[in-house]
């Protein structure tokens, strides 16, 4: 693979002399011979075609007396430190004029982190200054256990040494050593180079190893080089390494090799600079010093772009600065889209969508690409130069289609579609074009799609359905789309006249109130072959919401009159489950149903267990419901029939008498009327506080009708009037009937009106046969008196006792002053109305009530 130029270079100064040293600084280049000489050359030439040369400005003859072996520009305060003889010093770099001397002897090399501090190397010591008062001020000195060979600041209170044989990291502050790791090689050149204030990369050997400020490895990765660098330098955004005859230039996230620079016999000097936004740099070998100057990232970018090299170029295109955020983006887009072409191109399907994802790409131009997929109409033209579409084989197709219908189904959903002007056509392209490809992949997820709400073209899915025999889709897109009537014809010709009726009892599941008339039709069908899954279709598993069936909305009442016209034997079942299952109180459906139980009960003659089984059924609905309208259905029935219901009803109405009535003279049960008022005796209700009454007059009414027996005469009864009911000539001493009276009379004698009980019987009356219940009730009479008078005395007593407590409290004084304070609030109660507790606690009256 051809490598990518990313940087031009040149010989600038050829053979200059014994150079001992060298700095950039701005458009200057400052040289040292080693002579002590030092000469200032001006760079000339334009960055259009990188043609330069150093052109001689100024020259400082002996102003060492050897050279300067380390120097670096200090810019915001325009000195140069310079090392030469072991001696450290500062010059004005204008003038070269000599200035303090940091270090007189021993020093090895410095480290200026760029900001306020400085170290110098010695032999056994570091010496740490710090720029303070406009001056480098010696802070601090740290012991070495041996020579350094390499110093470099991280952030503002680390350095990393490289000694002869490891790298230690020291911490200024605490003065921690923390070896970072060991080199057994010999003659392994020590280099250190800074990547950030917390990232440096440091050599072992042909390895570069990256690592942080804790000590740890900072990248999965390590740079591997040919041959061991005697130099290496960080370039944003490259690491270029100086082999023996070459350089070359290898990316920072990638470890990808860039570019060759062929410059043989390189030695260790070196220097980087920034100018007006030009990146460039110098390097020395035996023809001169040469300089090497960073192309600008966009002309890098497009390079990689034309040759196909897109991640490269989305690399660059992120470490793009000082340039309009903008502009950034819509560049990085451009080569996303470029890339997501040749992706295509390379079969890389998903990757390539993937890509048109990012960008936001209008789907009809990706659509393109599938043109054995797609009407032409639905494209976009791809205006790409250097694209040619290579068409895809019958295999690469369906590659192609399965990573499409993943980029559809994200498309179709994202908020950037919905922000489409045209979105809807968008949409239906889309879904359309996404039942194309399930249908060339998986059929069975056409039906799965159609389900979700969708924007599919439907004459043309129509199309694709008959051309495929997709009945089931077919009917799924009726459905979907409305057209309920073509989809029940198919329904009707495929299933149903074939004695399946699955199909269609699903299908009117789920239609609402806007078709009835649908309905109505097709569920005569089912009404013939099975009853109760017609039955479903109107109640399956729905709740009724005032006057609807569940969120189908079924007008109920309506669907009512219409089973009871057409489906007349699943009326019943159908108010059944309204009043059973979902408690509906509509009163026309409870009317109706005891109308339809007792119209079956009537029809039914010889059959006495399922009359029987009717029977139990209208008892069952007239102790459970609520909603029926008692009259009307009293109206109906004939006076001896259904004994039982007629209780039921009665009761409801309240009228305690006709219900004893049916238990005493036509059920012949006194047992069960005597329970009955056992349960509905209320003292407090008008209605019932006589139903003790009301038994013993009707069971004195036996006696009258036993004497007319006796007689066969009739005599009229007077309804509502409880006096001389009975004949005065009548004995009934030994009546089994006047022993249950009697026996009602002294269990319940606190129950019953006295008054009104004797005024049932004749004057003539035997009274000794109901001595003991009147003896029951004078004792309750004398109890009821005695307690009266208890609770009096009791209630004077209380009264009397009240009065001479209060006497005795009011005669009780109590001195209240300026000092006086609340129990309950600490203020002074002052002239506040007052409470006094029983044991003498005072407060506020508003405070006894806050605390209630």
């Amino acid at each position: 693979m051809s490598l990518h130029k990313s940087f031009k270079y040149s010989l600038v100064l050829p053979k200059p002399g014994n150079v001992s040293s060298f700095v950039a600084y701005k458009n200057l280049l400052l040289v040292s011979l080693s002579n002590g000489t030092l000469i200032y050359y001006k760079v000339e030439g334009k960055t259009d075609n990188y043609i330069f040369r150093l052109k001689e400005i100024k020259k400082f003859p002996n102003l060492t007396k050897n050279g300067i072996t380390q120097m670096e520009v200090v810019k915001p305060k325009k000195l140069l430190i310079a090392l030469y003889n072991t001696t450290v010093q500062l010059f004005n770099l204008k003038e070269m004029k000599p200035l303090e001397i940091l270090c007189k002897k021993n020093a090895l090399l410095f480290s200026y982190n760029g900001k306020q501090s400085l170290c110098i190397g010695l032999k056994s010591k570091l010496l740490i200054f710090k720029w303070i008062d406009k001056k480098f001020k010696l802070i601090m000195q740290i012991p070495l256990p041996s020579r350094p060979q390499n110093l470099v600041w991280l952030k503002a209170k680390f350095i990393v040494i490289g000694f002869a044989q490891y790298y230690s990291l020291l911490n200024l502050k605490s003065q921690v050593d923390q070896l970072l790791f060991t080199i057994k090689e010999k003659n392994t050149p020590i280099i250190s180079t800074k990547i950030s204030e917390q990232e440096i990369l440091l050599q072992r050997y042909q390895t570069s190893i990256f690592k942080d400020i804790d000590g740890k490895a900072s990248r999965s990765y390590a740079i591997t080089w040919p041959e061991a660098p005697h130099q290496i330098l960080y370039f944003y955004p490259y690491i270029i390494g100086f082999l023996s005859n070459e350089i070359q230039i290898r990316t920072l996230d990638t470890n990808q090799l860039i570019q060759k620079l062929k410059i043989k016999k390189l030695q260790s000097k070196f220097t980087l600079e920034n100018h007006k936004n030009e990146n460039f740099g110098y390097v020395l070998n035996n023809k001169g010093i040469w300089r090497f100057d960073l192309l600008p990232l966009l002309i890098q970018i497009a390079t990689f772009s034309f040759a196909n090299n897109f991640d490269k170029a989305l690399q660059l295109c992120n470490l793009l600065t000082n340039i309009d955020e903008n502009f950034k983006n819509e560049k990085a887009k451009q080569i996303k889209y470029e890339y997501a072409f040749h992706l295509f191109n390379q079969r890389q399907f998903s990757r390539a969508l993937e890509f048109f994802t990012q960008i936001n790409c209008d789907p009809k131009i990706v659509l393109s690409l599938y043109p054995f997929l797609i009407n032409v109409k639905d494209c976009e033209p791809i205006k790409l130069p250097f694209f040619r579409y290579k068409k895809l084989t019958l295999e690469e197709q369906e590659d192609a289609i399965f990573a499409l219908i993943e980029y559809l189904t994200q498309r179709r959903i994202s908020d950037e579609i919905k922000k489409l002007k045209n979105y809807e056509q968008v949409l239906s392209i889309i879904d359309t074009t996404i039942i194309k490809a399930y249908i060339k992949t998986n059929k069975y997820l056409v039906l799965h799609f159609l389900k979700l709400p969708n924007y599919c073209d439907f004459e043309e899915c129509e199309k694709i359905f008959l051309q495929n025999n997709l009945k089931e889709e077919l009917i799924l897109l009726y459905q979907s789309t409305g057209r309920h009537k073509k989809a029940l014809e198919i329904i009707d010709l495929e299933y149903t006249r074939k004695g399946e009726i699955t199909k269609l009892t699903q299908y009117l599941e789920s239609l609402n109130e806007d078709h009835l008339e649908l309905i109505y039709h097709y569920v005569k069908k089912i009404y013939i072959i099975d009853q109760d899954i017609c039955l479903n279709i109107f109640i399956n598993d729905l709740k009724t919401e005032e006057n609807v069936i569940g969120k189908r909305k079924l007008p109920k009442l309506l669907i009512k009159k219409f089973i009871e016209t057409n489906l007349p034997k699943i009326l019943i079942p159908y108010l059944e489950h309204f009043i059973y299952k979902l408690n509906d109180q509509t009163k026309e459906f409870h009317n109706d149903l005891f109308t339809l139980y007792y119209q079956l009960f009537q029809t039914i003659t010889h059959n006495i267990q399922l009359k029987s089984i009717i029977e139990k059924k209208i008892i069952k609905f007239l102790t459970f419901s609520r909603s029926y309208n008692c009259v009307k259905i009293l109206n109906q029935l004939q006076e001896n029939e259904i004994l039982n219901a007629q209780i039921i009803l009665y009761h409801r109405m309240y009228q305690y008498k006709n219900v004893i009535r049916i238990y005493i003279h036509k059920l012949i049960n006194i047992g069960d009327a005597i329970k009955y008022c056992d349960r509905n005796y209320d003292l407090h209700n008008e209605k019932s506080k006589d139903i003790y009454l009301i038994l013993i007059y009707e069971l004195l009414l036996t006696f009258e009708e036993n004497i007319n027996s006796n007689n066969n005469k009739k005599k009229n009864k007077k309804k509502n009037n409880f006096n001389n009911i009975v004949n005065e000539n009548y004995t009934y001493t030994n009546d089994e009937n006047f022993k249950i009276i009697i026996s009602i009379l002294e269990k319940h004698h606190t129950k019953i009106d006295t008054l009104k009980i004797l005024s049932l019987f004749h004057k003539n009356t035997n009274f000794s046969q109901i001595s003991k219940y009147l003896l029951l009730v004078f004792k309750h009479l004398l109890r009821t008196k005695r307690r009266v008078v208890i609770q009096k005395n009791l209630h004077k007593s209380h009264n009397l006792n009240m009065k001479a407590r209060l006497s005795t409290n009011a005669t009780k004084s109590f001195l209240i002053d300026e000092y006086t304070r609340c129990e309950v609030c600490g203020k002074n109660i002052r002239h506040s109305v007052i409470g006094i507790y029983p044991n003498g606690r005072i407060v506020h009256q508003s405070c006894i009530i806050a605390k209630k």
